[in-house]
């Protein structure tokens, strides 16, 4: 059996250290070395900062927020400009499709007429390409919705060329300085001039004035012949009542109720004061005390010849006549009394042929209260 043998460690050598002398020989660290280095980073750190902050870093951070300031009310500014050009621009288009200037062709025969003869209130434009300043005049584009109240509103050429070869210009004489006219009771435009335009005071009273029905008050016969007989083709529509009519009831009740539609707009229209005057021929029924008499009265000849014409004769016209049998104060008869009256025609039903033209003479009551008068004047 071999034997053991035990072996002895070898001794270190001089040059190898221990384990021991290994961690004895480790650098110890300085806590107060280390608090020293954490301080001073502190320090060149707050340094620093401060220095940026003081510097540079501060003002251009100032800087930057003026800039996007700026950049902020620049944008507001152009975004509040376009909104408002798109919401003048909408309010434009809308004025325009509610309540613009609608062309009127002149070659359209049919709706040049209605336009001009229709009697219905037209405010229209005179529009001239040749010149190249023309644009709508400034009162009437910023009161578009005011004219309205008064009547249609159209835009014409007014040196375009009728079917007929014609200007209209020509043809209804319109001086080459009209910027627009009022056209209304199948009457000859009345041109807009520069007192009209100046302000919108003076365009409204014109307007007014312009396109109202008007009612003429009679007391002579010249006036009877000139405001209701004449011209042949004409239809006149009378109101009668003893004491005559206040401004009042012929402006609005009267004019009112024929002035409703354009067709009957055409109608002259007159009123007579029956306790003064009376219409020969024409019979309005029991009179009654401050009764309101209406009669239609047409002239049926045909046109009249240049002498006849010049005088105002209508000694050898043709006339018929009829009378309301209405309210005066129902307004929806009166105006169906008017537009039969303005389509009128011999034979048709409720109107009587006059064997001669009427007359307006004084009755012989008030004769006998004038010469009641003057012999108690002369007594005196």
């Amino acid at each position: 059996m071999a034997e053991t043998m035990a072996v002895c460690p070898r001794d270190p050598s001089p040059k190898e250290p221990t384990q021991t002398e290994q961690v004895s020989d480790a650098p110890t660290e300085d806590p107060e070395r280390a608090r020293r280095v954490q301080e001073a980073r502190r320090r060149n750190d707050k340094f620093w900062r401060d220095v940026f902050a003081e510097t540079g870093v501060r003002r251009y951070r100032n800087n930057v927020e003026e800039n996007v300031w700026k950049q902020r009310l620049t944008i507001a500014a152009v975004a509040f400009v376009i909104i408002a050009g798109i919401t003048q621009a909408i309010y434009r288009a809308y004025l325009d499709l509610n309540f613009g200037f609608r062309n009127i062709d002149v070659t359209d025969t049919e709706r040049l007429k209605e336009v001009m003869f229709g009697g219905s209130p037209w405010i229209v434009l005179c529009r001239w390409p040749e010149n190249k300043k023309w644009k709508v005049p400034e009162i009437l584009d910023n009161h578009r919705q005011e004219l309205m109240k008064f009547g249609n509103l159209g835009s014409v050429d007014c040196s375009a060329s009728l079917p007929s070869g014609a200007k209209f210009s020509e043809r209804f004489r319109i001086p080459s300085s009209t910027e627009a006219m009022v056209i209304t009771n199948g009457k000859a435009p009345r041109i807009l001039n520069v007192w009209a335009l100046k302000n919108w005071e003076n365009l409204s009273s014109f307007l007014q004035k312009n396109t109202k029905v008007e009612v003429r008050n009679v007391e002579e016969n010249i006036s009877f012949t000139k405001n209701c007989l004449f011209p042949p083709g004409s239809r006149c529509i009378m109101f009668a009542r003893k004491g005559g009519f206040t401004p009042e009831t012929k402006n609005k009740v009267i004019a009112g109720s024929v002035g409703k539609k354009g067709k009957t707009r055409k109608l002259k229209v007159i009123t007579v004061d029956t306790g003064k005057y009376e219409v020969t021929g024409i019979d309005l029924g029991a009179k009654s005390f401050y009764a309101t008499k209406v009669a239609c009265v047409g002239n049926i000849s045909p046109p009249p010849t240049p002498e006849a014409k010049k005088k105002k004769d209508v000694s050898k016209d043709t006339f018929i006549y009829s009378v309301y049998e209405g309210e005066f104060t129902n307004s929806r008869a009166l105006l169906e009394f008017a537009e039969a009256c303005i389509s009128s025609k011999e034979g048709h039903e409720g109107f009587r042929h006059l064997a001669k033209p009427p007359v307006l003479r004084r009755n012989s009551f008030a004769n006998a209260g004038s010469s009641a008068g003057k012999k108690k004047q002369k007594s005196q």
